[in-house]
């Protein structure tokens, strides 16, 4: 006979323990916006569109190559949190949050607004991470987006 009581099996049941890693992701859109703001101040202060042309050619070209570098390399782990059914997380287990139903996801990434359930007023620490879609893997993101689908439906 098991002596273990089956809330402590139901709520071990519903943690997910979703593994973040670095992005390539994050590269290039530091890379991209870089790049458009140089071609238009190029383009605001002078008519040199063939210079702007040629700097976005090479930028992309050297773009591509940083990122088939860098994607091919073994992803480091970032960091890792843990997160329950009903939206509450921890990073590294030291400090709890509740993800709030102002969390969205995207394409791109998941833009994720937590709430320290430590604070003593509600708003006090809001706390706000973005996460890149390739830094996690499909069942991770899956993972989270049925969480936050369910924070959703549930106000």
């Amino acid at each position: 006979m098991n002596l273990t009581p089956w809330c402590n099996l139901f709520s071990i049941g519903l943690k997910y323990n979703i593994h973040v890693k670095k992005s390539c992701y994050k590269l290039v859109v530091t890379i991209g916006g870089t790049l458009l703001l140089t071609i238009l101040l190029i383009l605001s202060f002078s008519y040199a569109y063939h210079l702007a042309l040629g700097l976005a050619a090479l930028s992309f070209i050297v773009a591509s190559v940083v990122v088939s570098k860098a994607s091919t390399k073994q992803a480091e782990l970032a960091y890792r949190f843990e997160i329950n059914q009903h939206g509450i997380c921890s990073f590294d287990g030291e400090e709890y949050f509740q993800l709030l139903p102002s969390s969205r996801l995207s394409f791109v990434g998941c833009w994720l607004t937590l709430n320290s359930l430590s604070a003593l007023q509600p708003t006090a620490n809001l706390k706000q991470v973005f996460i890149f879609r390739d830094s996690l893997s499909a069942q991770d993101f899956s993972r989270l987006s049925l969480v936050m689908r369910n924070l959703v439906v549930a106000h």
